[in-house]
Parts: C-alpha cells; sequence; structure tokens
C-alpha cells in the first residue's frame, strides 16, 4: 500500500488545485510525496492568468522523483517561469507543448537524470532561457521544435552524459549555445536539419562533434570560441595503435562545419575542422596506406597549421646527415688530430646544409668542394644515396614549412 501510494498520480484539477496555493504548500506536499508521478497534460493555464498575476508560475518548485508531464499543456500569452525549479530522477516532458507570446525562463533550473523532452513544443515571439540550468544523465529533445523571433539561450551549469537533439527545429531569433560547464561529457549536440532565420552562436570546448547536417543557416556563424574534440578508440585486434574516430559520421559532421566556416571566411577554424575531418575519416573511411600518409602528416606539420614542426624535422635531419658525413669522413686513429676536426665539421655542416637546399643555384659546386676536402677526392658509394635521401625529406620538410606560412597569413 505505501508503495502504491508513493507512485500515485497528482493529475488534473487535483494538481492544479495545489498550484494555485503556491510554492510553499506545493513543495510541502511533494517532501512528503516525492515520488508522485505530476500530470498537467492539456491543461490550460492561459486560463489563470489575470491582470494582478499575469505570469505562470513553477519558479522553484520540487517535483520529487516521479515523472512529470505536461503533455500539450498551453500556457497562453505571457510570461512562464520554472526559473530554479527541481526535477527529480523521472522522466520530463513537454512534448506538443504550446508557448505563447511571452518569455519563458528555465534560469537554474536542475533536472536529474531521466530524459527531458520538448517533442513539437512551440514558442512564441519571447526569448527562451536556459541560462544556468543543469541536466544529468537522460537525454533532451527539442525535436520538430518551433521558436519564435525572441533569443534563445542555453548555458549550462552541468550536464553529465546528456545526448542533446534539436533536429528539424526552426528558430527565428538569435541562438547562443554554451556547453562549457559539461562539454567534454555531452554524448551529442544534434542540430540537423534544423533552420536558423537569425545568428547561431556555438561557444565552448565540446567534447563532441555538433551535427549541422543539413541545417538552413540564413546569417554569419562565428566559431571563433568554438573548439571541438574528437572522441578515438584504439582499433580491434593488432590495429589497436590505429585510434580511430567513435562515430563514423563525425567525418561527414566536421565536413559540414568545415563548409560553414569556409563561408563565413574563418579560414583558422575551417583549417582546424579539416584537420579533424582527417582524423575521423582515417582507419575508416580511408585505406591502411592513405591512414599511414595521414598519420604523417599530422605528426609532422599538425595537417600544414604548424611551422615549427617541420622547421624542427629539418634541423634535425640537418644535424643527422652533418653527423654522418663527419664520422665517415674520419681517418685512420692513428693519422688524424683533433687540431683539425673543426675544419672537418664546417665542411660536413657545408654538404649537409647543399644537400638540404640543393635547388639553389651554387649548391653544386659548393657540395663538389666540401666533397674534395672530406673525402680526399674519394667519394663512397654510400655519400650519393645519403645525399638523395636527404635531400628528398627535407624537400619535404620546406614544402610544409611553405605550407605553414603560407595558412598563416592567408587573407
Amino acid at each position: 500500500m505505501a508503495e502504491e501510494e508513493d507512485r500515485a498520480n497528482l493529475a488534473g484539477e487535483e494538481a492544479l488545485t495545489l498550484w494555485r496555493q503556491g510554492k510553499d504548500a506545493w513543495n510541502a506536499w511533494i517532501d512528503q510525496h516525492p515520488k508522485v508521478d505530476i500530470d498537467f497534460s492539456d491543461v490550460d493555464f492561459s486560463k489563470e492568468r489575470t491582470e494582478g498575476a499575469p505570469l505562470i508560475s513553477f519558479a522553484e518548485f520540487r517535483f520529487g522523483d516521479g515523472h512529470v508531464s505536461f503533455l500539450r499543456t498551453s500556457f497562453g500569452d505571457g510570461n512562464v517561469s520554472f526559473n530554479g525549479a527541481s526535477f527529480g530522477d523521472g522522466n520530463v516532458s513537454f512534448n506538443g507543448a504550446s508557448f505563447g507570446n511571452g518569455n519563458v525562463s528555465f534560469n537554474g533550473a536542475s533536472f536529474g537524470n531521466g530524459d527531458v523532452s520538448f517533442i513539437l513544443a512551440s514558442f512564441g515571439d519571447g526569448n527562451v532561457s536556459f541560462f544556468g540550468a543543469s541536466f544529468g544523465n537522460g537525454d533532451v529533445s527539442f525535436l520538430a521544435a518551433s521558436f519564435g523571433k525572441g533569443r534563445f539561450l542555453l548555458t549550462l551549469l552541468e550536464s553529465r552524459k546528456a545526448s542533446w537533439k534539436f533536429g528539424e527545429s526552426s528558430f527565428g531569433g538569435s541562438v547562443f549555445i554554451d556547453l562549457s560547464a559539461g562539454a567534454n561529457a555531452v554524448r551529442a549536440l544534434n542540430l540537423s536539419g534544423t533552420r536558423f532565420e537569425s545568428s547561431l552562436h556555438l561557444t565552448g570546448k565540446f567534447g563532441c562533434v555538433p551535427d549541422l547536417r543539413q541545417s538552413k543557416l540564413s546569417h554569419h556563424v562565428d566559431f571563433s570560441t568554438l573548439a571541438v574534440t574528437l572522441r578515438r578508440k584504439p582499433g580491434p585486434g593488432w590495429r589497436w595503435l590505429a585510434w580511430r574516430a567513435e562515430n563514423e559520421q563525425d567525418g561527414p559532421r566536421l565536413r559540414r562545419l568545415k563548409e560553414i566556416a569556409e563561408g563565413a571566411r574563418d579560414h583558422e577554424a575551417a583549417l582546424r575542422f579539416a584537420a579533424l575531418e582527417n582524423q575521423a575519416n582515417r582507419w575508416i573511411r580511408v585505406g591502411l596506406f592513405a591512414s599511414l600518409l595521414d598519420l604523417a602528416f599530422s605528426a609532422s606539420s599538425d595537417y600544414g597549421r604548424s611551422i615549427a614542426r617541420p622547421t624542427a624535422c629539418l634541423l634535425g635531419l640537418l644535424a643527422l646527415a652533418t653527423g654522418i658525413l663527419f664520422w665517415f669522413s674520419l681517418p685512420a686513429a692513428a693519422c688524424w688530430n683533433w687540431d683539425d676536426q673543426f675544419d672537418r665539421v664546417y665542411d660536413s655542416v657545408v654538404l649537409a646544409a647543399t644537400q638540404a637546399f640543393a635547388f639553389l643555384p651554387p649548391a653544386k659546386e659548393v657540395a663538389a668542394a666540401a666533397n674534395a676536402r672530406l673525402f680526399d677526392e674519394h667519394i663512397p658509394r654510400w655519400a650519393g644515396m645519403l645525399a638523395l635521401i636527404h635531400s628528398l625529406f627535407s624537400f619535404v620538410c620546406l614544402f610544409l614549412i611553405g605550407l605553414g606560412l603560407r595558412n598563416r597569413f592567408r587573407l
């Protein structure tokens, strides 16, 4: 009997009557029945609005651990407040709810581990705000929801493992989404097929790849404060070193982000998303050889975004070639002394440099003279192969340095 009472429903006129008594009476009753399911389905709150109390308020209301339903609820024109409201671990549904022309606020509201759903909900021309809200492990869905010309603000205080879905929704006003507080734990942010009639602002460090495929953007998008982390895992079997994207759709999602950044002439963001796209496609959409080339490109130059890495590689090759030339040019132990080694080091550096910059006009003559001094006209056969290999890899490093300079100073 006690369990049945705990799972009782508070619905319809009974729920309205308790709500009309205010926050203190409501919370006191909920504290005595913490697991009750609350149902305001099909309730028309517009009839509760008066000239003296135009606000529909659930501010600082506690809803216990049962399920909460505002299915097809109509709130009418005017402001609606759920500021500071506390929901438990039950599912919360605003599916098909209708909010009129007024501000709708969930600022500071906290949701438990149940799913939170606003599927097919409609909002008027007021602002909709989730500033400082916190969500648990459940999914949050605004699928096919419609928003008027007001501003939509979502700034999380905490979101542990939620998956956010806005697919096929429409926004008439500016959209601000900042998942910084819980971004690393957010499993997904789905904005596919969404229509944005005004500006879109995505801010923070996202631990997932936002999905903006098939979305319609009518205004400039700024990705300068958006950082995306690609989640990866080791491959199966012997390919455990071949870390690959957890989600095979991350590549197409990053391609869409790159397209948006290119359209906004944000070259830095486009390069960042292009690099992540290549990493997402590695070992999944491209073969072994192409994946190894991509891995080398990433390690040596960060996909053409780094100048320091190829410069360090070039200097390292120069030092290695100098050491090899110096060592093998040394005469027998009984025939050489330390006083001559400075000139030998100098000639080794000069010869290695001419191999690295073989395209310069005086390189051939300078190399011949250095070879003659180092090897006394008896140039070993391996020296030619060393020169070819050194020249090839030095050319690649120089190309990557030029690519980095181009990307750094591209207008």
